[in-house]
Order: structure tokens, then C-alpha cells, then sequence
């Protein structure tokens, strides 16, 4: 029996080092739960008591799980101010989407596109190609509201959707795992950043030398045709 009890072990560490190498994490960031309303108490509770612990704001939608309307109810008697009125009107990324695009012109093709949907309106919008983060991030920002369509009626709900080249969603999938990566020491970090941020630069130098080419085999194709 306790040979099965070590092997199943060994089984789980293993799972875990697999999902944090996956996602940029720890292991000992990686829980597993026998199931969802497991993984919902977890989630609450623990970022509650990490981040409030007495007291505050909690927003949820109208339509949860019945687990997580459960979490509600309890913090509220804790309490918490529970808001039913949807999350929908107060968080503006209750949904996100991210479109990866293979050239700048494209992002502002594609976007352009979806804003001319009679459906869609632009509620807000940054542009951080043209106008980039300290840090040398890109991408375009844009607070969306859009229809869904329920069982027996349409809502709007915020969505938020990032447009970005490849190359920007490369840069910006490394810095991520910098800025979450605790075991890094503050000098080393330093020096990371700064030459993510040089490396930012290359790679916008690049994505508008790859456009422009780009431009050069479409002009000779449409020569060609005529």
C-alpha cells in the first residue's frame, strides 16, 4: 500500500512540474481540487484572504455557479458588500480575447473590421503600438461591448481585445514570465528589463522592415496581373 501511496505521489509532483514549465509558474503555485466548486472555494477564499482578509467590495455575475453564489453568501456574512448587479457593469476585462496578427497593418485592418459591426461599440481604446509602455510593451487596446445571446434573451456584455504582430506577442509572453517570476533578484531583473526594452525596439524595427517588403511582393504581384 505504501508503495502505490509513493508511486501516486511521484505521479502528482510530476503533473504539477509539467503544468507550471507550461504556464511559467512554480510547482508549489500548482493545486489540484477533486472537481470545480473545490477549485471555486479555493480560488475565492484564498485570493480574498490574500488580498483583503477584512472586509470589501466582492463583485459577481448574475448567472455563477451555484458554488460560487454559495462563496458569496458566506463572505457576506463575513462582511464583505456582495454585489449582484453584475460584474458586467462594473469590470471592463470580464472577457478578453487576443488577436495575433502577422503585421502592424493588419492590427488596425482587423480591428477596424470588427468596430464597423453594426453590433459592436468602441467603448474605449489605447494604442500602445504607436504610442508603447515605459517598459517597451506594444498592442493595441480596445474595451468592447458586444452582444450575447442567452437562452431566452441578448445581453451586452465589455469585453477586452488586444490586438498585437507575432513578434509583439513573443516579446510580451517573455515579459510576463519575467514580471511573475519571483525568484529573480531585483538586479537581475533590472538588467532583463532593460534589454527587453532594447529588444522591443529591435523588433519594432523588424515588424515595419517585414511590413514593408510585405508591400514590395504585393505591388510586383499586382504589376504582374496587369
Amino acid at each position: 500500500l505504501h508503495t502505490i501511496g509513493i508511486n501516486a505521489e511521484d505521479i502528482i509532483f510530476s503533473a504539477k512540474d509539467a503544468c507550471a514549465k507550461a504556464i511559467g509558474a512554480r510547482n508549489d503555485e500548482i493545486f489540484f481540487t477533486s472537481g470545480g466548486t473545490e477549485a471555486n472555494n479555493l480560488a475565492i477564499f484564498g485570493s480574498i484572504e490574500a488580498k483583503v482578509r477584512d472586509g470589501g467590495k466582492v463583485f459577481i455575475s448574475d448567472g455563477e455557479h451555484p458554488s460560487v453564489n454559495e462563496c458569496a453568501a458566506a463572505l457576506e456574512k463575513k462582511g464583505f458588500e456582495v454585489s449582484l448587479d453584475s460584474a458586467t457593469h462594473n469590470l471592463y476585462d470580464i472577457a478578453g480575447i487576443r488577436i495575433i496578427c502577422h503585421y502592424i497593418d493588419d492590427v488596425y485592418h482587423v480591428a477596424d473590421m470588427l468596430l464597423s459591426q453594426s453590433d459592436v461599440t468602441l467603448l474605449k481604446g489605447k494604442d500602445y503600438i504607436k504610442n508603447p509602455k515605459e517598459n517597451g510593451y506594444r498592442s493595441l487596446h480596445l474595451i468592447l461591448e458586444v452582444p450575447i445571446f442567452l437562452l431566452n434573451e441578448k445581453k451586452y456584455m465589455r469585453v477586452e481585445v488586444q490586438f498585437r504582430t507575432i513578434a509583439q506577442d513573443f516579446w510580451a509572453s517573455l515579459e510576463h514570465k519575467v514580471k511573475y517570476k519571483k525568484e529573480i533578484d531585483p538586479k537581475s531583473e533590472a538588467e532583463i528589463k532593460k534589454e527587453l526594452k532594447q529588444c522591443a525596439e529591435e523588433i519594432t524595427k523588424l515588424d515595419l522592415r517585414m511590413q514593408d517588403i510585405r508591400r514590395k511582393i504585393n505591388f510586383y504581384k499586382m504589376n504582374e496581373e496587369k
